[in-house]
């Protein structure tokens, strides 16, 4: 599951690709404890889930409190823990307009270990947020800006996810991900979700549902070209919707 971000229009798109400048995002520091963080140093980056419900928030981790940070102890060794994500570069890249990089980025990801649609969506959302650990994003009631994050997977919900009174299973994913939907959406990001090769009626549902208008946002794709199919419909979207807010 990939964000695609919100920008700082600053042209009209041109040439099906959109021109403008868009506000970076870095990852601050934070001296703690935990799966995710070093002692003394920064964050890892570490994209395990973090406890309930914290996991359907876009709080900022307490440096002091390592029950609010990605990466818990009860679950460091699922599939390598949060030191095996790193070499297989499944590390999250901060807004940017450096179309490049954000494309050698995709490329060099290499899939690892089962589908935690969630999480994606869960940090899509803090790429939009103007909350840390991504900084310089702007406000949600900024009226320059429009956030838009879409949501694609190709299986449904196979890793477990934290919930109330510890649960810890893929039900709860799912239910997770509504609630970070229904919260982002509040929030005033536009969701569009893909479903590609999803046979999984529930999981359908889930996707359809987060979408922000079901009837425009939610797309089902069977292969390559309806892949291409529904990100150009997307395209099309948000190219009406900046001409329409100039």
């Amino acid at each position: 599951m990939k964000p695609i971000g919100s920008r700082r229009w600053k042209a009209r798109p041109r040439s099906g690709r959109f021109t403008g400048s868009a506000r970076r995002s870095a990852r601050p520091g934070y001296r703690a404890r935990g799966c995710g963080l070093r002692t003394g140093g920064t964050w890892t980056g570490c994209n395990q889930d973090r406890l309930y419900p914290l996991n359907i928030k876009d709080t900022t981790p307490d440096p002091a409190d390592d029950d609010t940070k990605w990466g818990q102890p009860i679950a460091p060794t699922d599939h390598g823990g949060c030191g095996a994500y790193a070499p297989n570069k499944l590390i999250v890249k901060p807004l940017s307009d450096d179309f490049t990089g954000i494309n050698a980025q995709l490329d060099a990801m290499k899939p690892y270990a089962y589908t935690h649609i969630a999480l994606g969506a869960e940090f899509g959302w803090h790429l939009l947020s103007p909350n840390a650990p991504f900084t310089g994003v702007a406000d949600y009631n900024d009226p320059e800006t429009d956030k838009i994050m879409v949501i694609l997977t190709d299986g449904r919900q196979t890793e477990p996810s934290f919930g109330p009174n510890g649960v810890r299973n893929e039900e709860q994913g799912l239910k997770n991900l509504t609630s970070i939907c229904n919260a982002a959406k509040a929030k005033g990001i536009t969701i569009m979700t893909v479903a590609f090769q999803i046979e999984d009626d529930e999981t359908r549902n889930r996707l359809r549902n987060c979408s922000t208008d079901p009837d425009k946002n939610f797309f089902i794709a069977e292969d390559g070209g309806d892949i291409a199919s529904a990100f150009e419909g997307i395209r099309n979207q948000i190219t009406a919707s900046v001409f329409i807010s100039k």
